[in-house]
């Protein structure tokens, strides 16, 4: 039997999604990070890289699953993800569906609002991922992205 199929004759039609993110001195983002996850997220995982502008202690309060570096090596941001993971997996493994959101972007409400459809239908056509278009919280000239048109 399917997993949807599962869920429903369970009775389950919600979703239960992880926001993970990794986070290196992000305090003035933050705020509105956080607002923005627990839009549609059921559990909060984070792992900061040795934040020293205050971001560490903040996300310690805030976060269901918190891990913690003494400083940013700028080398291991995969390793790290994937410790994040393996922790929230094995603390939480109800979880149906992880959404990584970078801490100076968010996500758009047209998403948000849809993201019970969204997991359920990667979920019944069985993919592993899906990218989205976020919004950049830079304010800064020295920072940009160049786009690309395929």
């Amino acid at each position: 039997m399917r997993y949807l199929d599962k869920c429903r004759r369970r009775g389950h039609i919600k979703f239960i999604i992880c926001a993970f993110g990794q986070c290196y001195n992000e305090k003035k983002n933050l705020r509105r990070w956080l607002s923005n996850v627990k839009k549609f997220a059921d559990i909060l995982a984070v792992y900061d890289d040795g934040s020293i502008d205050g971001s560490k202690r903040i996300l310690a309060k805030k976060a269901d699953i918190f891990i913690s570096a003494e400083r940013n090596d700028w080398k291991n941001e995969i390793t790290h993800k994937k410790m994040l993971l393996e922790k929230c997996y094995k603390e939480h493994p109800e979880i149906d569906a992880y959404f990584w959101l970078d801490m100076d972007e968010i996500t758009s409400t047209q998403v948000i609002e849809n993201m019970e459809n969204i997991v359920g239908t990667m979920l019944e056509l069985e993919k592993d991922g899906m990218a989205f278009c976020n919004i950049a919280l830079w304010k800064s000239e020295n920072f940009y992205r160049k786009h690309f048109p395929y």
